[in-house]
Parts: structure tokens; sequence; C-alpha cells
């Protein structure tokens, strides 16, 4: 009797290599994505051996799944973990009660795998079998959960910070002063999350040209445009710009940038090593809000969608109209039929309806117009930073109870 053949194909590594050759040829990964991949394929690899793709086994992935079910987060940084093979690892964290990788990140990881297999399915003359699926945990913790909205405790804390009422210094951002920072994305990025709904890296990302009007509507476009401009699941969208963003002189702001002849609106905001603008702007907002007793441990700059979200409801908006806004693909038959496309009128009667009913901003539109007025007005009498003086004063006189 002839022996069963071995089983064929390429090595894990070499298929790999393959994939990530195409997607960097293509442009379909991310830097940030790039590494995801990278990392979960060279786990794999390391606990189940670098073997060829169709010598894998459901075996293989149900160990997988179990491994990554004990891991710790963050094995790579903590000093109990750090330097530890997987196994080990996994020891470590039950002997320093350490917390395992949420179920959201152990699907993740499992739907890296599974996309490399299928993916080498479309490749090989051989059937490659798809051992990672169904192979996800249940989650109980869907991002309604992960993500917890401001409260308007938080709103208030945040935004009647020393970003907003005059700190020491751009170091020194947390401590009061006299100091204007409405001409830096760490002024209007929290506005502009709280009141368009957008992710961090929209906003990071956005052109000077990506603000335009259209029928007397303001509105920000949210889009894939150049190789460093990124919007998830590709999908763009026109998000009209809140009457309260005008007030408070957003739009000022970015006629300012142009006029600087400044291409993006936020440029001290660099592309990062993932290939995303907001790396710096996530850990500059998360440790400021921490700093300043506004941060819990559900609670990031995400939470301004929720925020959003939480608005459109109580202000009656269609929950098309506000998955749209907040570039969420349409559910069930919503998503099936038409085009998906809503005039921007229409879009911008229901972003006039969003209301903050306990946070107040007056002091904010304030000092922007006394500062702007300062220095129009005493730009030969006084410096920047007095004209940015006077303005406080009569703001805090303006707003003291």
């Amino acid at each position: 009797m002839k022996p069963p053949e071995a089983a064929s194909g390429p090595l894990l590594s070499l298929l790999f290599a393959g994939r990530k050759a195409e997607a960097e040829q293509t442009g379909q990964w991310s830097a940030k994505l790039l590494n995801d991949y990278q990392a979960w394929t060279d786990l794999f690899i390391e606990l189940q051996g670098d073997r060829p793709i169709l010598d894998y086994k459901k075996a293989d992935a149900r160990d997988f799944k179990n491994v990554l079910l004990e891991l710790p987060c963050n094995r790579n940084k903590l000093p109990q973990t750090i330097g530890l093979s997987p196994r080990d690892a996994i020891q470590a964290a039950k002997d320093h009660g350490l917390p395992r990788l949420s179920a959201s990140t152990v699907n993740k990881a499992l739907g890296r795998l599974q996309g490399i297999w299928k993916w080498a399915d479309k490749q090989l003359d051989e059937e490659v079998a798809d051992i990672f699926g169904p192979m996800k945990v249940d989650d109980n913790h869907k991002a309604r959960n992960q993500h917890d909205p401001f409260s308007k405790e938080q709103l208030h804390t945040i935004f009647n910070s020393p970003l907003y009422t005059g700190c020491k210094s751009r170091r020194f951002r947390t401590v009061p002063g006299d100091t204007d920072l409405s001409d830096t994305s760490w002024y209007w990025l929290p506005l502009l999350g709280l009141w368009t709904g957008a992710r961090l890296n929209e906003l990071c990302q956005l052109r000077v040209d990506d603000i335009d009007q259209e029928e007397g509507v303001p509105f920000i476009r949210v889009h894939e445009g150049n190789e460093d401009q990124r919007v998830k699941f590709g999908k763009s969208r026109l998000v009209p710009i809140h009457p309260e963003l005008v007030r408070l002189g957003f739009l000022r702001f970015v006629e300012a940038q142009r006029k600087g002849g400044h291409e993006r609106v936020f440029p001290e905001l660099k592309l990062g090593a993932t290939g995303y603008y907001s790396d710096q702007a996530s850990k500059d907002f998360s440790r400021y809000i921490d700093r300043i007793g506004a941060k819990t441990s559900k609670t990031s700059f995400h939470s301004f969608r929720h925020n959003f979200k939480d608005a459109c409801r109580h202000a009656g908006i269609n929950p098309d109209i506000n998955d749209i806004l907040l570039g969420h693909a349409l559910p069930g038959m919503a998503g099936r039929y038409g085009d998906g496309h809503v005039p921007l009128p229409v879009l911008h009667e229901a972003v006039r309806k969003l209301t903050f009913f306990d946070l107040a901003l007056d002091h904010i539109a304030v000092t922007h117009r006394l500062i702007h007025q300062a220095n129009s007005a005493n730009s030969e009498k006084y410096s920047g930073k007095q004209n940015c003086h006077l303005a406080f004063q009569a703001k805090r006189e303006l707003i003291k109870p």
C-alpha cells in the first residue's frame, strides 16, 4: 500500500511574507494593521511551530485560542511577564493575578489568523481548510460596554479645565495660568469629538480643504484621500459642523491655518509609526484627563462618540442618520436597500438639534472672542501674552457668579 502523502504547501512564515508583500504593494494595510497581523502570526508560529499551511489542523487553532484566553494583557511591557514565553507568561499572570486579554482582543487575533488562511485558500491549488472558523468566543463586552460616555461631571471638568480657561504653559497644560491654547489640536480635538462624534484619527488627519461648505452649510469631509488619510471600513462621509463649533470659532481657526499656508488643520501632529496621526494625540488626551481627574478605566477620547450618539437619541434623530453621521454601516434591511445617501441639508437639520443640556461653553466662546478682539485692537500696544492675560481677566469678570 502506498503511504499517504505528507502535507504540503509553503511554510506559514513564507506564506505570510507573501500576504504582507501584497498588502504593502496595494496599500491594503496601514502600518498599524500590518504590525497587528505580524504580531499575532508570530505568536501562532511561536506556539504551533512554523509548518506547511496544510499541516495545521483544528486542534492547532483550538490550542492557540486557549492560550489567548489565558494570556495576560501587555505581557511584553509588564515587569512580571516581559521576556517570558507565552506559556510562562500565563503562569506568571496566575501567580500575580494579572488581567487577561479581553474577549474582543482574542477574537481579533483569531480573525487575523483566519484572514491569512482565507487568503491562502485563494492562492494555493489545494483547498485550505478554515481551521479558525467558527472559533470566536462570546463577547459580553461589546463596544457600548468597553467605553462609557463622559458623565456630565466629567464633561464639565474637561471643558472648564485650564486648557479652556487659561493654562500656565504648553508644557503645564493642567496648571491654571494665562496661556491661550486655542490655536492647538489639544484645544480643538475634544470640542470636535463632542460635536461631530468623529473618531480621533479622522479628526487628526483633516486637511484644510476638508473643511468646506455647500448651500450655506459648513461641513467636514471625512474620507480616505492621500496615502496618510484613513477611514475605518473606508466609509467616507460629510459631517455638518454644529452651530456651536461655529460660535466657538472653529471656522476662524481653520481659515487662520489656511492663511498661514498649512495644508493640514493640525500641522503639529506628526504621522506615527503606526501610520496614524492620532498616536500622540491619544496619549496626550488620556494623560490630560487623568491629571485633571476626569478619567476612568472606561473613558477615553472614544467616549465622545458615545456622548454624540446619546445626544442624537435624546434629540429624536432618526437612527439611520445617527449611524451615517458616525460612519457606521446601516444595520439590517436599511443597509441592504438604497444607496445610503442623505442630502447635506437633511444631515445639517439633524445636527442642529443636538445639544448637551448640562454643559455650558459660554466661557470658551467669550475667551476666544476677547482674545481675538484684544489681539486686533492692542497688537501694537501689548504682546500676545498680555492680550491673552487681559482677555482671561475680562472673561472671568463676565462669567463670575
